[in-house]
């Protein structure tokens, strides 16, 4: 719902939670289930915790393997209490990929946000985990089959992506200008450079070079939170390196 708010320009109200949508509030949607998490799966969501506190970061599928408390669970399930996690702020979830034996792998970056580094055993989480559509939803029958649109003599052309901007010697100064900050920033907080603003994010930020909080707004991997929260700085970085 903020996402639709903002696309309409008040970027005033998108940093607020609408409340009723299904992201904002899990527990009322009308398709999707949700349940709290058991004794066992809070056990596993402090020990994820536990194990992101001194890195960066940990691949998915790595962290599940450090954790001996997971042996039973499956990587679905154990996908579902990190989307649990991240509904609940305590995690960031990112998409990266390195290569291998001319062979590229791609994998999910799992970082512990603000919220999850103060996470301690008696701290209570409100935790919602996706359990399925809601019966009254559900069908046991398959859907009837449509059929197939003749085919046309003429093939429509495919369509053609239009390719990423490159970094210029502007960008990569405004990027420098934007690590320096991110550096003190983090040291100031006490917290890890990449909570502040992962390097993904930061690229984007250098080549859009953003003048308002709704262009900033529009860059991914900058929310409502981040915005409210760093937006005055980096507006005025990249307003000082044009």
């Amino acid at each position: 719902m903020a996402q639709l708010v903002r696309h309409f320009g008040d970027v005033k109200d998108a940093r607020r939670p609408c409340g009723i949508c299904d992201v904002c509030d899990p527990a009322g949607a009308q398709l999707r289930q949700f349940r709290h998490p058991t004794p066992s799966e809070r056990i596993i969501v402090q020990a994820i915790v536990d194990e992101l506190r001194p890195v960066n970061y940990m691949a998915a599928g790595t962290l599940q393997r450090k954790l001996e408390l997971t042996g039973g669970m499956s990587r679905n399930d154990f996908d579902a209490l990190l989307d649990a996690m991240v509904r609940a702020g305590l995690i960031e979830i990112e998409e990266a990929d390195f290569e291998k034996n001319g062979e590229v792998l791609r994998f999910r970056k799992v970082m512990l946000t603000e919220e999850g580094l103060r996470v301690i055993r008696t701290t209570p989480l409100p935790l919602l985990i996706a359990d399925g559509i809601v019966e009254e939803f559900g069908t046991s029958a398959a859907p009837p089959r449509r059929s197939k649109p003749a085919k046309s003599a003429a093939r429509k052309p495919a369509a053609v992506e239009a390719p990423p901007p490159q970094p210029t010697p502007a960008s990569e100064a405004l990027a420098a200008q934007l690590r320096e900050w991110r550096t003190a920033e983090a040291k100031r907080r006490g917290f890890p450079a990449y909570l502040v603003m992962p390097d993904r994010t930061l690229q984007a930020v250098a080549l859009a070079r953003p003048v308002n909080p709704a262009q900033l707004l529009a860059i991914d991997g900058i929310g409502p939170a981040k915005a409210e929260r760093f937006g005055e700085a980096i507006l005025k970085l990249c307003a000082s390196s044009s």
